[in-house]
Parts: C-alpha cells; structure tokens; sequence
C-alpha cells in the first residue's frame, strides 16, 4: 500500500477514534421515517426517564433487547443532542457501549444511564440504534429542555425490590415503588391521586368542543419519606413532586393485573364503542348479562363462530398493542393515537418535527393517502401528548375502516 493511502487510512481511524459518533453522520430527525417504532413484529421498544442533580442531566433509558445477545458487538448505539429538531447540527454526540453505559438487565430489557453537562439549548436528544447485521435504524426523540416539556424532576422510580428504575408509564394495582432521589437534601415527596375516569377519543372528524384542559379533580394528597415504599393500591392516575411549587414531577397509572391486556369484561366492553352506535354500546353495558351481549355483538357482526373469534382476536390484540404504547394520564385505547392505531393499524409512514407527528396511510383501492397530523402538547403529565388534529375530510375514510371491521374485511 503506497504511503499516501497509508497515510489516508491512519487519517479514517484517527477520525473514528476521536469522533465516534461521526461515523453515522448528524440526522435531521424531522425527515426520519419512524414507522418502525409502531410495527411490534420489528420494533425494539425504548422506555426513559429524564431527571436532574445541581447542573447535569441524568437520562435513564431500557431497550427490549434479549440478554443473551452480546450487545456490544451486534448492535451500534449513538445519542446526539440538537437544540431543535429541525436542526441538522449537533452539540453533542456520543457512541454508548452497554459495557460502559449499561447498569442492569432484567426481564429481556438492558438499562442504560447517562449523564450530561445541562448547558444552554441542550434541548432534544436523539437516540439512535442500529443492528450491525441487518442494518436496520431505530431512533427516537427525547425532550430535555425547551417549550414541549417541563423541567426534568429531581428524582426517579425503582420497584421497591429493585436497583434498576422503573421506566414504563403504567404499573398493576399493589405493586409497591420506591422513589430515589438524585438530591440527598431531599426528605418528603408529595402524592397526588387522581380517580378520573377519562373518556376516549372522538371519532376523527368531529369537531372538538371539550375543554381539554381542565382541571383535574384530586382525590387523595399524601406525603411519604425517603425511603419508604409507595403502594399503588388505587386504580387511577397517580402523579410525584419533590417540590409542589413546580410542574415537576412523574406521572403513573395503577391498572388491574392483567393490563395491558384487557381481560375484565368492562376492559373489553368499553373499547368496542369506536365500531358501535350509541345505541349498541348502551345495550352492551346495561344489559343484565355483558358477557353473553358481547358475544352475541360480535357474532351478529360475522357468518359463523370462527370469524367472530378471530375479529376478537384481532381487535383486542390492537387494543393490547396501543395500552402497551400510549397508555400516559389515560389507558392506551383511550388517547387519539391509540384510537386510529386500533381501526386503522400501524401507518405506512410517520415523521415529526418536534411540534407535529403524522401519520400516513396508503389506501389499499385507491391512489390517495390517508394523513392524521397528531399536535404535541405540553403536559406535566408525560412528554408524548398528542391530540388529533381532525377534519371532517376524515368522514368517509374512518366509516369505510369501520365497516371494513364489521364485515370482517380486516388483514393485519
């Protein structure tokens, strides 16, 4: 090899070593398709919790990775931080190695811990993975700072049995958290209960006329210490401050043990109501007997016992899918994306630009394509709020997908 070449070659690796990120080259995250992160089959999903200690930024994060895979030499993770999302410039950038990065595994997840210097317009963290075999990318957003979310708080949650936090937005009813703080100073945590039932979602072209922000009812306040256990025995929405002066906290739901499955019959009864009428769903839950209605529902709606069984099938097993995704304040099935997820399945296309996510569907008997734009809003109760942007252009489309379920027309 000539001794230009050589030079060229030391030149390539030099930069890789100094710079490892920069072998992935910086991504605008807004033209990113992010499909991915909605296909279950392909996905490898991300949970994270952002907190704070004095003038850094601790992120915690799991991915779904089974342990028995070397993680280091399949897969390549990289984090870079951009002050938008639009913005094909970074501030920072990072490689993450689970043998340096990583705290724990447990139950198929490995656990990661960062920490990062909270300077000016550090605002959006962009997580990226790739498998090194199939080279397949998965990336996702994380807001630190910025007009999208609140100060990150000041603590985070373990189970009360466990080291590793707890990252996910649900936990079943009984199971107990312990709440760590990242500021010793810290002694007394403040507990909000709410029991709001929530409603679900609209159908697409209807016209909002709630007021979405009001304020929530709390049903119990109470404090605890450091150290002790936090039981969640209520089902509901619970929400964690160090400081009430603040916006500043965690936010959890208590569900029943089964969840995200739904298994008790008002679990299964409720979410039907975006393929009934009003009259349908009001027979449905008043009736004396609901599971023996609920059966006769579905069979009304096929040609024979095995296509009732698996339209059940199919559907329930969206509404798993979305209380798995979406559950925030609210159950999964219940939020705008969790109710088109379920009639309409995953979208053919997804991008965000920080303020707007959009989905695209391509119709299968037409040219045209489908577009829900889902606005982010701000909330002290998750980072992922989003609220559907809906048009009455919406009418034909969501009707025909209706009627595609209730004559058995699905193929998932």
């Amino acid at each position: 090899m000539s001794d230009r070449k050589t030079g060229m070659l030391i030149i390539f690796i030099f930069g890789i070593l100094l710079f490892p990120g920069i072998a992935y080259g910086q991504l605008d995250f807004s033209r990113f398709n992010l499909t991915i992160k909605y296909r279950p089959t392909d996905n490898i999903p991300m949970r994270y919790q952002v907190t704070k200690n004095k003038d850094q930024i601790i992120l915690f994060f799991s991915l779904d990775i089974p342990t028995q895979v070397n993680f280091n030499e399949n897969y390549s993770l990289y984090y870079e931080i951009k002050k938008e999302y639009g913005s094909s410039n970074s501030l920072t950038t990072q490689t993450l190695y689970f043998s340096t990065s990583g705290i724990g595994e447990e139950n198929g997840k490995k656990y990661f811990r960062i920490e990062i210097d909270d300077t000016e317009n550090q605002n959006i963290l962009i997580l990226r993975l790739t498998n090194n075999l199939s080279e397949i990318e998965y990336v996702w957003d994380i807001p630190l700072h910025g007009s999208i979310t609140y100060e990150p708080p000041d603590f985070y949650l373990c189970k009360s049995d466990d080291i590793l936090p707890y990252l996910d937005s649900y936990l079943n009813m009984g199971d107990s958290l312990r709440i760590v703080s990242t500021d010793s100073s810290l002694n007394t945590f403040y507990i909000y209960h709410y029991e709001h039932t929530f409603s679900q979602a609209d159908p697409p072209m209807y016209r909002l006329d709630k007021n979405v922000s009001r304020a929530l009812q709390i049903d119990t306040l109470f404090t605890i210490n450091s150290g002790e256990p936090l039981s969640l025995e209520e089902e509901g929405l619970y929400f964690i401050q160090s400081d009430t002066s603040t916006f500043s906290g965690i936010s959890i739901r208590a569900e029943e043990r089964f969840y995200p499955k739904p298994v008790r019959i008002e679990d299964v009864i409720d979410p039907v109501i975006y393929l009934t009428t009003r009259q349908e769903i009001n027979r449905l839950k008043e009736n004396k007997n609901p599971r023996e209605a609920f059966e006769k529902f579905w069979l009304n709606l096929s040609a024979s016992e095995d296509q009732a069984s698996r339209l059940i099938r199919e559907y329930f097993n969206q509404v798993e899918i979305v209380n798995e995704m979406f559950t925030n304040y609210k159950q999964g099935w219940k939020t705008d994306m969790g109710m088109i997820y379920i009639i309409f399945g995953p979208p053919d296309e997804v991008y965000n630009n920080g303020e707007t996510e959009s989905w695209y569907y391509r119709q299968q008997a037409a040219t045209s394509t489908i577009v829900f734009n889902f606005l982010r809003l701000k909330s002290i109760f998750t980072h992922h709020h989003y609220l559907l942007i809906r048009d009455k252009e919406y009418r034909n489309p969501w009707f025909k997908a209706i009627e595609d379920w209730r004559r058995g027309r699905i193929n998932r």
